[in-house]
């Protein structure tokens, strides 16, 4: 069985009318231009402003990102609710766990979202589209910020940002926070309506940049989680039947790195990967599960310009094992490698075409 995957976007905008001329504004009556405000969308690959994109992406910059941040300073969870056409579900209602959306908005300099099939770029997984969140870098004095936030429902949330720039176009950051919650039965049902938890952070960054085109980012972290829910403690389910425990123990760990380099001033050849390793230990009253995620990921990509044509390829491969360590029939390992091709045509001013298509195969399903 054979795929392909191919996008067709057109994007338009209304043209501006023609005016008549107005008579020249002498020197000492005219006002100092206004800089124009320069936001670059990565998502896309095609390096363009976010005015000029033909997909349909939104951003959220730093200063929307703060002030998120100052009501949920623990995870994203709100930031992309409050998004239009976003819906964020938990991975365990009952623990309120969400997985990676557990990261400090304090790290994040944007956030981008294509709303829409995104599959050429991103493969299969990117059906629905794509959540691209852009660290912070150092700038060019030193920083550091904290922030320390209490709840009504005994919620505690510690974070601090350090920045610092190094010789030579180096330099480093780091994060580290701690998050803490109450178990609180609002109804008096005796069941923990918000669960309990305590989870840690830290992640440290390097990055490089010769001014020249030529980058290097390097990330790793660990976060380390526990969650309890079920009922309260000292507390029985309605029923009779004693206590019940409902417990969540995470271990993750990841790294990665991105680089980029100009080759003859025309192309821009850029390569990234990351790999990451999540333990989870459940327990659902006196039943434990474990199991084991590993998922591994690399990506070499070539752009360039042509005239009014701003191309995109590249290859990629992805690896996602998972073991059961209890029940070892539902153990599975899939590698998907894949190639990819995008072209955005700039046809006027107001009119831009983008086409993409990628081929993937899978070591279970086929081409």
């Amino acid at each position: 069985m054979i795929r392909f995957v191919t996008v067709f976007v057109v994007a338009l905008s209304t043209p501006v009318l023609a005016q008549k001329p107005q008579p020249p504004v002498p020197a000492e009556e005219k006002e100092v231009p206004e800089v124009e405000e320069f936001v670059e969308v990565s998502a896309t690959r095609s390096g363009k402003r976010l005015e000029d994109q033909p997909l349909r992406v939104e951003v959220l910059e730093r200063e929307e990102i703060e002030e998120k941040m100052l009501m949920t300073p623990g995870d994203i969870v709100m930031m992309l609710n409050e998004m239009g056409g976003m819906r964020v579900q938990a991975t365990s209602p009952s623990l309120g766990a969400l997985s990676l959306l557990q990261i400090p908005p304090m790290d994040l300099s944007q956030v981008e979202v294509i709303k829409g099939v995104a599959s050429s770029l991103y493969g299969a997984g990117a059906m629905g589209g794509v959540v691209n969140l852009i660290s912070r870098r150092p700038g060019r004095e030193g920083q550091q910020e904290f922030l320390l936030n209490r709840s009504t429902r005994g919620a505690t949330d510690a974070v601090a940002w350090l920045g610092q720039p190094l010789s030579r176009g180096w330099g480093v950051t780091l994060l580290a926070s701690g998050h803490w919650q109450d178990q609180v039965d609002v109804n008096d049902d005796a069941w923990a309506d918000l669960p309990g938890y305590s989870r840690g952070v830290v992640r440290p960054r390097v990055s490089w940049d010769n001014g020249k085109g030529s980058t290097v980012f390097a990330t790793s972290g660990v976060t380390v989680e526990n969650r309890t829910g079920g009922t309260m403690p000292g507390q029985g389910l309605p029923s009779g039947n004693g206590p019940y425990l409902e417990a969540l123990e995470t271990r993750r760990f990841d790294g990665g790195a991105v680089g980029q380099t100009l080759i003859k001033q025309r192309y821009l050849l850029s390569d990234r990967g990351a790999v990451a390793q999540q333990r989870h230990d459940h327990q659902f009253g006196e039943t434990p599960e474990r199991d084991r995620h590993n998922t591994a990921f690399g990506e070499v990509t070539l752009r360039g310009s042509a005239g009014r044509h701003t191309w995109v390829v590249g290859t990629a491969i992805e690896r996602e094992a998972y073991r059961a360590l209890d029940l070892p029939q539902f153990d599975f390992t899939d590698t998907v490698p894949g190639v990819f091709a995008q072209d955005d045509v700039t046809l006027t001013d107001w009119l831009s075409l983008s086409a993409s298509a990628r081929l993937d195969h899978h070591n279970a399903y086929g081409t």
